[in-house]
Parts: structure tokens; C-alpha cells; sequence
């Protein structure tokens, strides 16, 4: 049971960065009485909001194909880098926006689509704990149930006969003998 839960939180840090993708589409701000989304900023010339869509779509198409190596360890430095430059860009233009709004508070407000945005990213920095290597379960065969022509290495892993080197510590097989 507690393995199937890890393996369910494993998609924390790819659903923040696909809420966030999802998000870039919906409206971030009103202003002057009109929903303004995170594509219109962009295409107003802030072109560095085109780095917030990109980080999170990386995040998601790089979390299939490490999962399918078995190996979303390398997702991590992925998701660091690409959620925590998403946000620092997403802080800088808040600020700016409320520099240029002076002292009115009424000139604009902050829309779903931002807290979104941001709420998808912090969530891929959460699930960063959740990403761990998968061992494929030929690598956890049991002795029991090895054929009886096996071999064992100095690091105590039983391997297959057929096997060159150890699955555990890739030791050859031949400086073994």
C-alpha cells in the first residue's frame, strides 16, 4: 500500500507544472474593467513570460521521459531551475506592475489565472520529494527464485547467469572469478 501512495505522489511536481501551463491560458489580471491572460502580457512584449510557459511545459514532456527511463532523479535539478526562475520572473513582474500603479490599488487586480500559475509551480517544488528512482523488478529478484547456476558479487547481489557484469554495482563478472 505505502509503495502505490509514493508512486501516486510521484505526479505532484508534472500536475503543478501542467496547472501552471493550463493557468498561462486563463485570466491573470483585470484591468480598466477587462480579463487579461497570461499569452496577452506575453504578446505585449513581455517576452520574458514565454520562459513561465516554457518551464512548465519542460517540466511535464521531461517528467515522461525520465519516468519511462526510471529515472525521475534527473527531474529534479529540471523542476528546481524551471519552477523557481518561473517564479522569480512572475515576483519581478508583480512588483514592476504595482511600481507602475503608484499608490492606486484600484487600477488592476489579481486574477485566478496567476494564483494558478504560481500555486502549479509551488507544487512542482513540493513534489520534488516524491521523485525517486524505480527499480525495474527483474533488479529485485530474490535468491530464492534465481536459477541455481547464479552468481553473487562482492556487493552481494545474486545475478543471473547470463548476467557480465552486477545489476547493483556494475562490477564484471570476470575480475570476479
Amino acid at each position: 500500500m505505502e509503495q502505490k501512495q509514493k508512486d501516486n505522489k510521484r505526479f505532484i511536481s508534472p500536475g503543478g507544472a501542467g496547472l501552471a501551463a493550463i493557468c498561462f491560458f486563463l485570466p491573470w489580471l483585470k484591468a480598466c474593467g477587462q480579463d487579461v491572460s497570461g499569452i496577452q502580457i506575453a504578446n505585449q512584449g513581455e517576452s520574458a513570460l514565454w520562459l513561465v510557459l516554457l518551464s512548465a511545459i519542460a517540466i511535464v514532456v521531461a517528467f515522461f521521459i525520465y519516468d519511462g527511463q526510471n529515472n525521475l532523479k534527473k527531474l529534479k535539478p529540471i523542476v528546481i531551475s524551471g519552477a523557481g526562475i518561473s517564479l522569480l520572473i512572475l515576483l519581478l513582474k508583480y512588483s514592476s506592475l504595482k511600481k507602475q500603479a503608484g499608490g492606486m490599488g484600484g487600477m488592476f487586480e489579481i486574477e485566478f489565472g496567476s494564483i494558478g500559475t504560481v500555486l502549479g509551480f509551488i507544487a512542482s517544488l513540493v513534489g520534488i520529494q516524491f521523485l525517486e528512482e524505480t527499480i525495474p523488478n527483474v533488479a529485485l529478484a530474490t535468491p530464492e527464485v534465481m536459477p541455481p547456476d547464479s552468481w553473487t558479487c562482492r556487493c552481494g547481489r545474486v545475478n543471473y547467469p547470463s548476467a557480465n557484469a552486477c545489476q547493483h554495482c556494475l562490477r564484471d563478472r570476470t575480475a570476479l572469478e
